[in-house]
């Protein structure tokens, strides 16, 4: 023990703790490493704990397995267990969640009782906020992906801002930079590319594969858009089916139209059931 009132009340073996009040309240926990002021200050019997940076798991009591790395992440964990996290304030809310990864500054920063979740980057998963009994499930990988997301569940954001707005949508994949950007509470989208689906916000159902395919998209729902710009325009059009760049580029709010082919129906905007095929 090195530092002021560091392993102060420690009984137990095999605990390393460097730093003014590191492992202070440690009575029979072990296997435990504390670095930093007050990191691990108040574990009691929590065991194989890694805390690096000032008051990284400081509220720790009986959680164990747990590796903080960064000033204050997991500051407020307590019992929770199995938790990585690695960054300043990552998991900085956690109190009793289990089994969750968060890599970046601020990640997961305001999840308590989540469980399952995965965030990597800076503000990934930022206001999600879970009960522990709730489906979890979420990943999100890039810079404020699932930023605002705070009930929703089994989504998966890879990509700078992907899924960013989402609060409560559930189901919902996203791949690729400000893909699903502005997307808030719909379920069952996919957006695949550069800006797919970037608009959507209460639309459910819509599959977007190609940069900025369905890119105007707000609450149309069961579309299905295959191809750079195809279905560009589309805003509240329901049904439609676009296959090949800039396929129905222009429609808006035309419904149950199938275009297939590089350009098709591309200057239909407000028209339904239309079909046509360029070969």
């Amino acid at each position: 023990a090195i530092g002021t009132n560091a392993l102060y009340k420690s009984n137990a073996c095999n605990n390393l703790a460097i730093g003014n009040n590191a492992l202070y309240n440690n009575t029979t926990g072990f296997a435990n490493l504390a670095i930093g002021n007050s990191s691990l200050g108040t574990n009691t019997s929590g065991y194989i704990n890694l805390a690096i940076g000032n008051s990284a798991l400081d509220a720790n009591t009986t959680g164990s397995s747990n590796l903080a790395i960064g000033s204050s992440a997991l500051e407020a964990n307590t019992s929770g267990f199995c938790n990585l996290a690695i960054g300043i304030l990552a998991l900085g809310g956690s109190t009793t969640g289990s089994s969750n990864l968060a890599i970046g500054n601020n990640a997961l920063f305001s999840s308590t009782t989540g469980c399952a979740q995965v965030a990597i980057g800076t503000d990934a998963l930022y206001a999600s906020n879970f009960e522990a009994t709730s489906a979890n499930a979420n990943v999100a990988v890039g810079y404020r992906a699932l930023r605002a997301n705070t009930t929703g569940s089994s989504n998966t954001a890879i990509g700078t801002r992907a899924l960013s707005a989402n609060t409560t949508g559930v189901n919902n994949t996203a791949l690729g930079a400000n893909a699903l950007l502005l997307h808030t509470s719909g379920s069952n989208n996919t957006g695949i590319g550069q800006a797919a689906l970037r608009n959507t916000s209460t639309g459910t159902s819509n599959t977007a594969v190609g940069m900025q395919a369905l890119y105007a998209n707000t609450s149309g729902a069961g579309n299905s858009a295959l191809g750079i710009n195809s279905l560009l325009c589309n805003t509240t059009g329901c049904c439609n089916t676009a296959l090949g760049i800039n396929a129905l580029y222009c429609n808006t709010t035309g419904s149950f139209n199938v275009a297939v082919g590089r350009n098709a129906l591309r200057l239909s905007n407000t028209g339904s059931t239309s079909t046509t095929a360029n070969v």
